[in-house]
């Protein structure tokens, strides 16, 4: 289904969408439709349920604006069950390597075990990939990490010091 098929349906109150993507609450009239893996600034076409409050915080706030609480919640979702004990790393680049060759974090990983994170964490991945995504569709270049964490933590300023 298009974009602008799906927003219709939604208008005229005949949308068949049941649970958000993102937390599984049942939805109700009022929810949106998101772009997900590739955001619609990046010619994305696949969508799916999302309520307001997830939408608006993969989409629309900021992530270093979220509470301190929600952001530690989100990032330990991510690691949950995933070894660490291996990582013993001092520095951004050696964290950015052990993350690149860390099959755990891969996107097909990460979504493959989607029913078992935290709302917080989809929330946070959906907001990582969109990033990605986009930076990838605005230079041109190949998406070419592993997962868009590790494409993240590659670019951060932090590997410059």
């Amino acid at each position: 289904m298009d974009p602008k098929t799906a927003r219709r349906l939604v208008k005229m109150r005949k949308c068949s969408c049941l649970t958000c993507f993102y937390c599984d609450e049942t939805l109700d009239d009022r929810h949106e439709h998101d772009h997900f893996p590739v955001p619609k600034v990046a010619r994305g076409t696949a969508i799916v349920a999302a309520c307001l409050d997830c939408h608006d915080l993969k989409d629309r706030i900021l992530f270093n604006s979220w509470p301190a609480g929600a952001c530690v919640e989100a990032v330990q979702g991510l690691l949950t069950g995933i070894e660490l004990s291996k990582q013993r790393s001092s520095s951004i680049s050696e964290l950015v390597a052990w993350v690149s060759g860390n099959p755990s974090f891969a996107d097909a990983e990460v979504l493959g075990r989607w029913a078992t994170l935290p709302a917080l964490t989809r929330i946070l991945y959906g907001k990582l990939r969109s990033i990605e995504e986009e930076r990838r569709y605005r230079t041109g270049q190949p998406y070419d990490q592993p997962s868009a964490l590790a494409a993240l933590l590659s670019r951060s300023p932090l590997l410059d010091q």
